[in-house]
């Protein structure tokens, strides 16, 4: 049987491991919270590398699309991030939209993504081949094919404009009952005159 000097020395021993563990918890938290926010000065302090812009997102100020299946789902809601997206009257035949910026920027890459909600994901035919072209420019138009699924679908653009088209080629679907449609395009580059 225990006795009660071996029981307070057990306890004291429990105490003095519970409290070594609990101070070891806190200094490292300490330690990583110190070397994060060292790290996050230096990062907030680099806003141009030798003269050179930062890559951003870039935001359209107009859109417009061949047709939309209603207000709800107009090219506007790419521009402004709405989960409802852009869809269309009827499947992707002859579809396109196009972006307008506010100025010429260097657009380095696209990032596509369908529907991620399954029932939007199920009811909307995607885009299968798809032209990207820039009115303003007499360059030659870039023809790429996107996957069939809910994955971000990044494209290499690395051209500068002000204007981009993007015209549908083909879709996966192709029943007239079914809307074309996609959740966002969001563009990222950086000012033209830094490229």
């Amino acid at each position: 049987m225990i006795t009660i000097k071996k029981k307070a020395l057990l306890l004291g021993v429990v105490f003095l491991i519970a409290i070594t563990s609990v101070l070891t918890i806190v200094v490292h938290d300490i330690y990583w919270e110190y070397r994060y926010s060292q790290s996050i000065d230096g990062f907030n302090e680099w806003e141009e590398f030798e003269g050179e812009a930062i890559l951003r997102k870039l935001t359209p100020v107009y859109c417009e699309s061949a047709n939309t299946l209603n207000d709800d789902y107009s090219c506007k809601n790419l521009i402004q991030e709405n989960v409802l997206g852009w869809k269309s009257i009827d499947n992707c035949k002859d579809e396109w939209i196009t972006f307008t910026f506010d100025q010429e920027y260097y657009i380095e890459f696209i990032v596509f993504e369908n529907f991620q909600l399954d029932s939007q994901f199920m009811k909307t035919d995607k885009i299968e081949k798809l032209t990207i072209s820039l009115p303003n420019r007499n360059l030659t138009p870039v023809t790429l094919e996107l996957n069939n699924n809910k994955d971000s679908q990044w494209v290499d653009l690395n051209r500068r404009t002000d204007e981009i088209k993007f015209s549908v080629d083909s879709s996966y679907n192709n029943t007239t009952t079914v809307p074309c449609g996609i959740q966002t395009i969001t563009f990222f580059g950086k000012e033209s005159h830094s490229q």
